[in-house]
């Protein structure tokens, strides 16, 4: 049972289970840090707008999916920040309990990010569209709650397919075992094999 129990917490599965977790404890900070932040520091400034008319602006803000209410962005961005780093840190320390080269390691994450921001974007975006072609979506539509949760779900879970492999075998890579490690680690496997 314990060889059984060891296995588990040693596989992909259990990893990917972390994974998931450490994705949802970073979806809480990065809410919960919005909600102070908005509601508290910078509520004052949402009488102040970002100037939408310009197109770099407005892709930012999509990107986002931020307000152009000043107070809204800037909390967004900072609870955006907040929630990758508890999610990078998380990952790094429990997921994968990695040792590799943290400048590179937290360069390659940012570039991730940004990429992630922007596919998931896309993703919205697109699947939007396609949802107000069968009225799925838009004023007047009873489906309307439903389709843009399933939409915002969607499009945060389909760049895992991506984030998980390269932030497991790239971002941060497994511990290299010393050569006493790896042969303490043989040794102890030898026996189960006998039996």
């Amino acid at each position: 049972m314990a060889k059984a129990n060891k296995k588990f917490t040693d596989g992909e599965l259990w990893k990917f289970i972390k994974f998931a977790f450490a994705a949802s404890i970073s979806f809480v900070a990065q809410y919960l840090s919005y909600m102070f932040l908005h509601s508290v520091v910078f509520i004052s400034l949402d009488s102040k707008s970002i100037d939408v008319s310009n197109p770099a602006w407005s892709k930012v803000l999509e990107i986002l999916g931020a307000s152009n209410a000043l107070g809204a962005f800037i909390a967004t961005m900072i609870s955006v920040i907040i929630g990758y780093a508890v999610a990078y840190i998380m990952n790094r320390k429990i997921t994968f309990q990695s040792s590799g080269h943290l400048a590179r390691s937290i360069t390659i994450y940012i570039i991730m990010v940004l990429v992630t921001m922007i596919v998931s974007s896309v993703i919205a975006s697109q699947l939007t569209s396609w949802a107000a072609g069968k009225g799925l979506v838009g004023e007047g539509s009873k489906y309307d709650f439903i389709s843009n949760t399933v939409i915002n779900i969607l499009s945060q879970l389909l760049p895992t397919v991506y984030t998980y492999p390269l932030q497991r075998f790239v971002i941060n890579p497994p511990k290299k075992k010393a050569a006493g490690e790896a042969e303490a680690a043989e040794a102890a496997e030898e026996p189960a094999a006998e039996e």
